[in-house]
């Protein structure tokens, strides 16, 4: 590790971006708004060790992670571990991506001191050094040799604050030669989890097995959360040996009721649905429309985005966001909906964004009206987020409409809408019909989430808990058991990937282009990244040919820039 660092000159950052003078400089923010630090802030801003922050959406719960992450870091250092890292992990590119500009920007105020860690980084970087640009090609040559060297830096570990997805620093089990040092770099750090998912008892096993781990060398956890059911902290306490100590606001504190639940028991395509939608539009409200996969958001922006735009008079006034774009056009897709939805805009603006689950988590926009099919509670919550976001509007309506549950290939039982297993789904349906027509806030929710993970004999709860334990032992015993010093399992990459992000493609159209730029810069990684932006991620089982000259799956599929990827052909 010290090798690799040496031989690429790149030296490590000494000083901590995250410093006293974040708390000064919030606390001036807030004390001209006529503010002041809100209770759970402070007490986590004094809180020694692992922590839960369970607080609404809009009541400052990043800057009482970041509060915490400040003391514990001073208490580390004191204590004779260092200058602790701090990684700050999200669960989609989308919401790390606009992590890293709020702490660069606002926050920390550290431009070029927030390491991005996914595998996309490179990509992120170069979108931010030809934005608002129309470059040549030597530009973006040259941009794409800087955007390498700020990716490489942060993987020899330079930045002293990464924010990525909890599978970038998990990727350190692999150990051997070529992942130890991943491993090594996660000694000694604090983690923020910004907002687990319960509902996947494969993937957050694995999360919990290596928190076990990352304790084990030093490391110290908040957990932060809008609504974090019983089950969950449990789950996590008992996958630790130090106590978790849960912040939240006082009993005496009451939250902001932002949302009126409804329920539809028509489909969200159906032509009822399609009817309210279009009258909200009419009405001039800023409308977010949630499907759980990508066919029925395409269906939906085809109904309802020409609509938006005779309304309003402007391209904008409907977009699109899920997870089949090119790279390229994600990105431009991610700045026009921070441009016309961002949290706290003074001039708000009425339209249509149809999305999947990419919008569910630390976007900052906010909508006057949301509605979504059924999905695991959990997900609901943070879909609900997005609407009367700081809550200084009158209670937001919320409308849920009634999912499809559809078989998966090679897998057992119903998914709703092909996508979330069947049990939580349906639990969260009969919960909602019963609160039909009531305003709710997320004390109401969290109750809910501990009625669906109820660990009573014969549930759906207590079948999830007997999977998370399963799945927790099985990843411990893979690859967190060191019968011999770091040994490697690096064989497993690629499965290990697949679990987590599927593969990329190009488009059969696109092949010659992505020739073209491979070739940029005599062939070598510059001319790489370049090409890479016209990868599309697709699922692992998807239809592909393997370009042995170039190197990448192909795919033939219908495409454009507006709404993504469709169907594939062959």
């Amino acid at each position: 590790m010290a090798d690799r660092m040496a031989s690429a000159h790149t030296p490590v950052h000494q000083n901590h971006p995250l410093t006293p003078a974040y708390r000064e400089r919030l606390e001036q923010t807030l004390h001209t708004q006529g503010h002041s630090l809100r209770p759970h802030q402070t007490e986590a801003a004094s809180t020694t060790g692992h922590v839960f922050i369970r607080a609404w959406t809009g009541s400052g719960k990043t800057e009482a992670a970041l509060l915490w992450a400040l003391h514990n870091l001073q208490d580390m250092t004191t204590t004779g571990q260092g200058t602790p890292r701090l990684f700050y992990l999200l669960p989609y590119l989308a919401a790390i991506n606009a992590m890293v500009r709020r702490l660069e920007e606002g926050e920390l105020q550290a431009t070029g001191q927030i390491g991005v860690s996914h595998s996309h980084a490179a990509s992120y970087y170069l979108s931010r050094a030809l934005e608002d640009e129309c470059a040549t090609g030597t530009e973006a040559l040259a941009a794409a040799r800087k955007s390498l060297a700020q990716e490489n830096a942060t993987r020899l570990f330079r930045e002293l604050i990464r924010v990525g997805t909890p599978y970038q620093p998990l990727r350190g089990a692999l150990a051997g030669p070529a992942h130890s040092s991943v491993l090594l770099d996660t000694a000694n750090s604090l983690f923020i989890l910004d907002e687990l998912h319960a509902y996947d008892p494969r993937r957050l096993g694995m999360i919990l097995a290596m928190m076990s781990f990352w304790e084990h060398i030093g490391g110290r956890f908040a957990i932060v959360s809008a609504t974090l059911p019983d089950a969950l902290q449990e789950a996590i306490q008992k996958a630790l040996t130090r106590h978790v100590h849960l912040i939240q606001p006082p009993e005496t504190t009451t939250y902001p009721r932002r949302h009126r639940l409804l329920t539809r028991d028509h489909t969200l395509n159906s032509d009822k649905a399609t009817t309210e939608m279009t009258g909200r539009l009419e009405a001039g409200e800023a409308l977010l429309v949630v499907a759980n996969n990508r066919p029925n958001a395409r269906a939906l922006y085809r109904k309802l985005g020409r609509t938006a735009r005779r309304i309003h008079g402007d391209h904008d006034a409907a977009l699109m966001l899920h997870s089949r774009y090119r790279r390229d056009h994600r990105a431009t897709i991610e700045d026009r909906i921070r441009t016309r939805y961002h949290n706290g805009h003074k001039h708000r603006k009425g339209g249509l964004l149809v999305a999947t689950q990419t919008v569910e988590v630390s976007l900052d926009v906010d909508f006057d009206t949301i509605h979504t099919t059924c999905a695991p509670m959990d997900a609901l919550c943070q879909r609900f987020g997005r609407v009367n976001r700081s809550g200084a509007r009158p209670p937001a309506d919320v409308i849920v409409h009634a999912p499809v549950y559809l078989p998966r290939r090679d897998e057992a039982g119903l998914f709703a809408d092909g996508v979330y297993p069947k049990g939580p789904v349906a639990l969260a349906w009969q919960i909602l019909c019963r609160h039909h027509g009531e305003v709710i806030d997320e004390t109401l929710i969290t109750g809910w989430l501990n009625e669906i993970y109820s660990s009573t004999p014969g549930s759906w709860g207590a079948a999830w808990r007997g999977e998370l334990e399963q799945f927790l032992r099985r990843f411990t015993d893979a690859f967190l058991t060191w019968n011999e010093p770091f040994r490697d399992r690096s064989g497993h990459r690629e499965d290990f990937d697949s679990m987590f992000d599927g593969k990329e493609a190009v488009l059969d159209a696109d092949r010659t282009e992505y020739a073209r730029r491979l070739a940029t810069d005599d062939g070598r990684r510059p001319g790489r990244l370049l090409a890479e932006d016209l990868l599309i991620p697709v699922a692992a089982n998807t239809p592909s040919t393997w370009d042995k000259q170039l190197k990448v799956n192909i795919i033939d599929a219908e495409y454009d820039q507006e709404n993504g990827l469709g169907t594939i052909r062959g």
